[in-house]
This record gives C-alpha cells, structure tokens and sequence, in this order.
C-alpha cells in the first residue's frame, strides 16, 4: 500500500519596509491550516514592537496528511494592535482567521494578498482590538485554496517558497506612511529547516 505524502507549511518570515505607526508596530500574527471540511488549525504568534527590518516567523504544521482530491486552505494575517491587550488580540484574531478559512471574508486570489479588498470585513472581524483613532491596522493578509494535484506540481524539488508583498490601506493622519510587508512562507514534502 503505498503512503500519500506528508506537507509541511510554514510561514517563515516578515519582511518590514514601512511601518503603519510612525516608529514601530505591535504586531501579531496568527497562521491557520484547514484540510476539506475538517476543523482548521491555528497558531498564533505575538511578533513584538517592531520597526523595518527582517524578522523570523517560524510557524510551521508539520505533517498535514493529503490525498488526491483533498482542497486544502491556508490563511496568514498580521495585525498591528498595539492598544489592545495580547490576550484579547490573539483571541480575535484567531476567530478571524478561523471565519476567513471557513468562507467568510473577502475572496483572493491565490499567492496574492487581500488587504485591499478584504478592509472592511479585516476592521469589523477585529473592532474589539482596533482603536480607530490610533495607527492599529491590518498589515498583512494572504489566503489561498489549493488541491493536493495543485500543491504536488507546485513543489519543485519538494519545495514551493514564495514571498507575498502586502502593500498597506490608507493609515490615518499622524501615522507612518502605508505600511509596506512582505510575508516568505512554503510549502515542503521534508521538515522545515528551522
């Protein structure tokens, strides 16, 4: 009986080329894995204060077992809550993340980000953690639907990596620039390296 291949996604990095706030951002991110109609898989990661640079990630679900025919969603989103309480941020950002892998949210097309389309239903999701009249904001939002035939002809040498740029949604008067993120995440049939 020959065994179907174990994947192991990863988000692997974040790349910062503006903050949202003037100086720095408080960042969090979560990352969510759901295979068919089973229950999705969340992590959650508080990224800490931070201003441009390069920063590692290094979530990964290891061992996600697909067979042919199997839909597969991934979603990532980063949020810049430096008002809101760390437990109250990851709690909220979870739930959307878990609403946006199970339809609800803006549609994107795969290995793009969703910002811009998705704003709105971003800001309502996590109005309990966004002060308005603050730079908190979304940052960073990708989700992408694939198949087991698409992600096995996409690893090219048991790997696929990519880099997803975020450019940001208007900040309010008084912030930073648009926020300016790029997110490295892959897809590999062997454990990540880190």
């Amino acid at each position: 009986m020959k065994t179907m291949p174990s994947f192991f996604f990863s988000v692997v990095s974040a790349t910062i080329i503006n903050t949202r706030s003037k100086h720095k951002d408080t960042d969090y991110l979560v990352f969510t894995v759901q295979v068919g109609v089973s229950a999705p898989q969340t992590q959650v990661k508080y990224l800490g204060d931070l201003n441009s640079g390069n920063y590692p990630i290094n979530l990964a679900f290891l061992g996600i077992d697909l067979e042919p025919g199997n839909q597969f969603v991934f979603n990532y989103m980063i949020v810049n809550a430096g008002s809101a309480k760390q437990g109250v941020a990851e709690e909220a950002l979870q739930k959307a993340s878990v609403a946006w892998a199970n339809g609800q949210g803006p549609t994107s097309n795969n290995l793009t980000g969703a910002l811009e389309d998705g704003q709105t239903w971003f800001n309502d999701e996590l109005k309990g953690v966004l002060n308005p009249s603050s730079c908190d904001g979304m940052v960073a939002a990708e989700q992408d639907h694939f198949t087991y035939e698409d992600l096995t002809s996409m690893l090219s040498n048991n790997i696929f990596n990519h880099q997803t740029h975020h450019p940001g949604v208007r900040s309010p008067s008084g912030c930073g620039p648009n926020s300016q993120y790029s997110v490295t995440w892959e897809i590999d049939l062997n454990q990540p390296l880190f």
